[in-house]
């Protein structure tokens, strides 16, 4: 599956409430390494481009392990080696927590949350 912004899946089945965004990183709240636990840090975006997002909106993104590579995370997780303040992703989200990811942090009233399926650079 192709969406719009060019973020692809290899072999996991991307779930159907998935949503493309392009986005420049603003913030990642780390959390303890994955082990035990599947933590999620919380990554703030600005959007630059999304079927659902007006640009320059603000939203923060769950992200399961964001010490490892996605490709090290899951097979379908992205190419996107590291997660860098001020560089620009493309992302795959969705509204559900799909990978069960433990978030510790309750969500801002203000800005959407979603949970990250896939993240690779922008070109």
């Amino acid at each position: 599956m192709i969406t719009s912004l060019g973020v692809a899946s290899e072999t996991e089945a991307v779930p159907k409430d998935t949503h493309a965004i392009k986005g420049k990183l603003i913030s990642l709240k780390k959390v303890a390494d994955c082990g035990i636990l599947h933590w999620g840090a919380i990554a703030e975006y600005e959007v630059l481009e999304s079927e659902k997002h007006i640009r320059g909106t603000r939203v923060e993104i769950v992200v399961g392990c964001s010490e490892l590579t996605r490709k090290g995370y899951a097979a379908a997780a992205g190419s996107l080696e590291k997660f860098t303040v001020s560089e620009e992703h493309l992302l795959l989200v969705s509204d559900k927590n799909e990978r069960r990811i433990e978030v510790y942090s309750p969500a801002k009233r203000d800005v959407a949350r979603y949970f990250l399926w896939s993240a690779d650079p922008a070109k």
